[in-house]
């Protein structure tokens, strides 16, 4: 319970995107399918990249985090807040893309059978893997389900619009998370650990992620003065 609350911070990001997508993605779809599917690529790459410093700042603070917030009675869940959180992001980016077959063909029975699926797959693989390993087995069948679901999703999208190679956009970022969710693991913060250490910690992740992100080819120059052209018009 601690682990999924603390985790639960990563749908900030959602609410964000459920607020600004749908009205950008309709818009855009009047203007031909080309637009809506540059659209959505670029909104799944960039969304993949916010969402990798939720999932880089878990496994490199999930001990220490977990410790100052909750205490050391669930010092457990320091082990599965890693794989909520990348959970989360996998919920986010169905959402995302589920804005395709809302927008381009207005069916949400699809979705609700999409979402159904992931649910079932879930409870068996709840049924077959908390018996051998509690927590962390039912955190592991959440994110399964979940990446599972970003997979039906985005075929599902794809049907209804063709030029959405949406793999093609999650490859490098995917990648770079992969990496960067190693090493935070390998050098994680221990639950003993100073404040000064930790805000180190996070200090050097916000710098270096960027810069691997965009040596990656995951981040590009058009990326960073979107954002800029945004920051200024708020």
């Amino acid at each position: 319970g601690g682990a999924y609350s603390l985790a639960s911070v990563v749908l900030l990001v959602l609410g964000a995107l459920n607020f600004v997508l749908f009205p950008s993605a309709a818009s855009l779809w009047a203007q031909g399918p080309e637009r809506l599917a540059l659209f959505v690529l670029r909104a799944l790459r960039l969304t993949v990249l916010a969402l990798g410093l939720f999932v880089g700042g878990a496994c490199l603070l999930s001990p220490w985090g977990v410790a100052l917030l909750a205490g050391t009675r669930y010092a457990g869940a320091a082990t599965v807040l890693p794989l909520i959180v990348a959970s989360w992001s996998a919920y986010t980016l169905m959402q995302v893309l589920q804005k395709v077959p809302m927008v381009v063909g207005r069916n949400t029975a699809s979705l609700a059978w999409c979402y159904v699926g992931t649910a079932l797959l879930n409870l068996a693989l709840n049924f077959t893997l908390i018996p051998r390993w509690g927590m962390e087995g039912a955190a592991v069948a959440t994110l399964v389900s979940y990446l599972v679901g970003v997979v039906v999703m985005g075929e599902l999208a794809r049907r209804w619009l063709p030029a959405l190679r949406w793999w093609g956009a999650l490859a490098r970022p995917a990648a770079l998370i992969a990496a960067l969710g190693a090493a935070g693991l390998a050098l994680r913060v221990p639950a003993s650990a100073g404040l000064l250490r930790a805000a180190a910690s996070v200090a050097v992740l916000v710098v270096l992620y960027p810069l691997l992100a965009k040596a990656a080819g995951a981040f590009t120059d058009d990326d960073w003065r979107l954002l800029k052209s945004a920051v200024h018009f708020t």
